[in-house]
């Protein structure tokens, strides 16, 4: 069993159980979420502490990342 915290538009967090992402469906449509080509992430977004990205992931080109962000130690 995997865990998964999505919050609404006033940064209230539910927890929610799965076992494939696809599980969570109604809950990424209610939310705007889109995984796969073309996937964004809005303004003012979060992911938490200690998140990671797994082994091999890339970020395209043209890809940015907001002033002040950080990724990784330091």
């Amino acid at each position: 069993m995997k865990t998964l915290y999505l919050g609404n538009k006033n940064y209230n967090w539910k927890q929610f159980q799965y076992e494939n992402i696809s599980d969570l469906i109604d809950e990424f449509k209610s939310r705007n979420i889109s995984i796969g080509n073309e996937v964004s992430i809005e303004d003012g977004a979060s992911i938490g502490y200690g998140a990671s990205i797994g082994y091999e992931v890339s970020i395209g080109y043209g890809a940015s990342i907001g002033y002040g962000a950080s990724i990784g130690y330091g």
